[in-house]
């Protein structure tokens, strides 16, 4: 249910050799949402970085929720 909350999914990513993998994240994102269970696609952004902050991560993921009066 929470993830009906949703409203904003912000990536950074760490390029590999190949460049950004933009049709990954795409791909995992349409697992999640704009499904017949979860059908709520929230706004994104998927943005390059040079690094994070701990060694070897790849990617970080920011969700921002709202929980709208009933």
């Amino acid at each position: 249910v929470w993830m009906s909350h949703i409203v904003q999914v912000r990536a950074f990513a760490v390029a590999g050799d190949e460049g950004l993998d933009f049709a990954g994240f795409n791909e995992g994102y349409s697992e999640v949402f704009g499904t017949d269970e979860n059908p709520n696609k929230p706004v994104r952004s998927f943005v390059e970085i040079k690094d994070l902050v701990v060694e070897g991560w790849l990617l970080e993921i920011e969700i921002r929720f709202a929980r709208m009066p009933k």
